[in-house]
């Protein structure tokens, strides 16, 4: 009897209307508690990934533009900030009292409408409580598992409810906070066309917002082809947009279902005055001039990616990849160590079945190249074969160390290279078929050519940048892409960045469009 009337009052307790939608929603989170989990994880970001900086007036319109979509929500008298996380991730997440967006996905925004359907998708989780969902899931699976026994007071926002949300099951509020279901995904997804159409911003532009989508997604499947030997994985994950929303195809459907499929104009409601201007009426040009010069890629202090090259400005080091006829190396930033943030690449061609990683080992007190990398890769210990090579020239000049090793079926290459920052080792591991001449030489010839870097070429480094354009006319795009340094899939990645589908070869005259340049080249 006890366990029912505790039941009941749980029930009667923890039901409460959804400022978003109306109906009633069982959560043992009050908005205090919710906003105090969303602050939390917010200054836990800002701290792990950091707040990109370079260009201040970026942050103040991505902020103004939030602030003035926001007073068209249901909330709109709780407090509200935006963040730009420098981080080259493709994503953009909430948490209550937060919108941010890794700086990776803003190439990918055609126009401010666009931009305004992600900021308006992310709010619809705010203003509908998703958070408190979510973390009242997690909170009551945890209890079914451990058996605990709880008491829930009359008031939501009590302390004994919020250290029983704080737990959120075992996996941590960060992750509760940041990850939703698909049914409240396209919650969202309804929820922000409504907002859009109310801050001035045709809401039929998600048909267009969400199939961009499609073409960045084709972009990563050709990746993670790359580092699958060819193939996609069967159930295989692609960003952690992809793995937490519904399918791409579902939302538009719901999308042209509600609002229609955009004709070129802007429709809005009676009264409602358009947030862009007629001469520019998607707000293309004004969210191209804020993006134009951003950062492309990963942190520089984790390494550049160049076309057939990483540039380490930390390390002091520039390593030239192999060059070969087989389409050359799709690069991934693998891993970074949590430590002391050593950054591991990956390069992949799965043309040849040949795989490269390159990291920095600390070399050890009162040991040589050879040493060190014998003490890391022990099949080396058994092998003897070691050469000497010299890389690059003049007084950085290096003496770098190489030996090989086979295993099941396949040929391994280890190469250490001394770099002047803190005794490191740079350490190339090649992998290739037994018996293959060509790609060693090639390594080889590559890794020679090589730069060590004094300390003020290093810190003159500067990472890849995102640059706007205007196409002159019949320019082709695989022509324009070909220029970008990269080295894989470049026309997937210059469609996915400019919204282009595959039936379109050249731009028209007049055309504004994004591309990548690298400035240390």
């Amino acid at each position: 009897m006890q366990k029912i009337l505790l039941a009941t009052t749980l029930f009667v307790t923890a039901c409460a209307a959804n400022p978003a939608t109306g109906g009633k929603n069982f959560t043992l989170v009050g908005e205090q508690s919710e906003y105090a989990m969303g602050q939390k994880t917010a200054e836990e970001a800002m701290k792990e990934i950091g707040i990109y900086r370079e260009k201040p007036s970026l942050n103040t319109y991505i902020q103004n533009l939030g602030n003035r979509m926001w007073q068209n929500t249901e909330r709109s008298g709780q407090p509200f900030q935006t963040m730009i996380l420098d981080d080259e991730t493709f994503n953009a997440w909430a948490t209550p009292g937060y919108v941010n967006f890794y700086r990776g996905i803003l190439p990918f925004f055609q126009n401010e409408t666009h931009l305004a359907e992600v900021m308006a998708h992310e709010m619809g989780h705010i203003t509908a409580r998703h958070t408190a969902q979510g973390v009242t899931r997690g909170t009551l699976a945890n209890l079914l598992l451990t058996g605990a026994s709880i008491y829930v007071a009359a008031t939501a926002d009590s302390p004994a409810t919020a250290n029983l949300a704080m737990l959120a099951g075992s996996v941590g509020v960060g992750a509760t906070l940041m990850s939703f279901n698909r049914s409240q995904e396209l919650e969202a997804d309804r929820l922000a066309l409504r907002y859009m159409a109310a801050s001035g911003y045709d809401p039929r532009e998600s048909y267009n917002s969400n199939k961009g989508f499609l073409l960045y997604e084709a972009y990563e499947r050709a990746r993670l082809a790359d580092k699958n030997g060819g193939s996609v994985p069967s159930g295989g994950v692609l960003s952690a947009l992809m793995r937490s929303h519904p399918q791409t195809p579902d939302r538009i459907e719901q999308v042209e279902k509600l609002v229609g499929k955009p004709d070129g104009t802007v429709k809005l409601p009676v009264g409602v005055q358009p947030a862009t201007t007629a001469a520019d009426p998607f707000g293309e040009k004004r969210y191209l001039s804020m993006i134009d010069g951003i950062s492309y890629g990963p942190k520089p202090e984790f390494g550049i990616a160049g076309k057939n090259k990483i540039y380490f400005p930390k390390q002091r080091f520039i390593w030239n990849l192999p060059t070969t006829s087989a389409g050359g190396f799709s690069l991934v930033l693998e891993d970074i160590d949590e430590k002391d943030k050593t950054p591991t690449w990956a390069a992949y061609n799965p043309a040849a079945g040949d795989h490269i990683m390159i990291t920095f080992l600390p070399m050890l007190s009162g040991l040589n190249p050879q040493s060190t990398l014998m003490s890391k890769y022990t099949d080396l210990r058994t092998g003897g074969n070691w050469e000497k090579l010299t890389v690059g020239t003049g007084a950085t000049a290096q003496t770098a160390s190489t030996a090989t090793y086979n295993k099941g079926g396949y040929t391994y290459r280890v190469i250490g290279v001394p770099v002047p920052t803190k005794d490191l080792l740079a350490t190339i591991l090649f992998r290739s078929k037994t018996g293959e001449v060509g790609p060693h030489q090639a390594l080889l010839a590559a890794t020679t050519s090589s730069q060590v870097l004094s300390e003020a070429k290093a810190k003159a480094l500067q990472p890849t940048r995102i640059k706007v354009a205007t196409a002159r006319g019949g320019e082709r795009i695989s022509t324009l892409a070909a220029q970008m340094p990269v080295t894989r899939h470049a026309e997937l990645l210059f469609r996915a960045m400019n919204g282009l589908e595959s039936d379109m070869q050249t731009l028209p005259a007049g055309k504004m469009y994004k591309t990548i340049v690298d400035p240390n080249r």
